[in-house]
């Protein structure tokens, strides 16, 4: 569950209906080199993938360099749900830029420590790839996103719900790496 909720969270915000959140939503300024909602959303898709690629390599090395992982990965989710919170309630195009560039730094981080933790608390070196297969599986908590992502744009009639529901669930999240007792 430590690593479906976050999953599930972050592609709730940045799944599916992201184009239709830049078209129904972000209120973009007439001067901006964005044109069409899928532009916007592959603008907002890329600035994340800059702050993965930038929180995955940081955090890892903080990490091993600190010998600490749970604290990384209970930060990293705290960051994923105070981007998804900015683009729930601000949806103008500067903040839900800044918001992307803290949702890719908070699930880098995550994606790179989380990994690191999982492996350490595998429970027996003869069940790993087994274990590892799980895990995995966990993952694809991406392709519920769409399914609920739907049910709270359609109940709510809006993104602010669906945003502060993907911050709940990413909260969640932490709240079940701190009762791991056997990493630090």
């Amino acid at each position: 569950m430590t690593r479906f909720l976050p999953t599930l969270g972050y592609f709730l915000g940045m799944g599916s209906y992201l184009v239709y959140y830049v078209q129904d939503a972000v209120n973009t300024p007439s001067f901006s080199l964005v044109r069409t909602a899928a532009q916007g959303a592959s603008t907002i898709q890329i600035i994340s993938t800059i702050g993965m690629l930038i929180a995955t390599l940081a955090g890892g090395i903080l990490s091993d360099k600190l010998g600490r992982r749970k604290p990384f990965v209970i930060v990293s989710m705290i960051i994923v749900a105070i981007g998804l919170l900015l683009l729930g309630f601000f949806p103008t195009w500067q903040i839900v830029m800044i918001g992307a560039a803290i949702l890719g730094l908070g699930f880098g981080m995550y994606l790179a420590v989380d990994l690191a933790l999982v492996t350490q608390v595998l429970p027996s070196a003869n069940n790993r790839a087994k274990d590892m297969g799980i895990i995995n599986i966990a993952m694809r908590a991406q392709s519920l996103g769409p399914v609920i992502a739907g049910f709270f744009i359609r109940t709510f009639n809006g993104y602010t719900q669906l945003f502060v529901a993907g911050a709940i669930i990413v909260l969640l999240g932490s709240v079940l790496v701190l009762q791991i007792k056997s990493v630090r």
